[in-house]
């Protein structure tokens, strides 16, 4: 992801690998609850920041 957005310019591909990565940590999440809620829970600022990041990707991405 750091290679894609601040080395090579590419902001679409690193926002199609931040929604790749969010899908897997949730996926992981998801997975994790089944087993025991509390190591699902730690997942969870993990999938905010994913979130925000992404957010903030696409707008650059928008603007630029």
């Amino acid at each position: 992801g750091f290679i894609l957005f601040f080395l090579g310019k590419k902001y679409t591909v690193a926002f199609a690998w931040l929604c790749f990565l969010w899908y897997l940590v949730y996926s992981c999440l998801t997975q994790f609850c089944r087993l025991s809620k509390k190591a699902g829970i730690l997942l969870v600022p993990y999938l905010v920041w994913l979130t925000y990041v992404g957010y903030l990707n696409f707008m650059i991405s928008i603007l630029n």
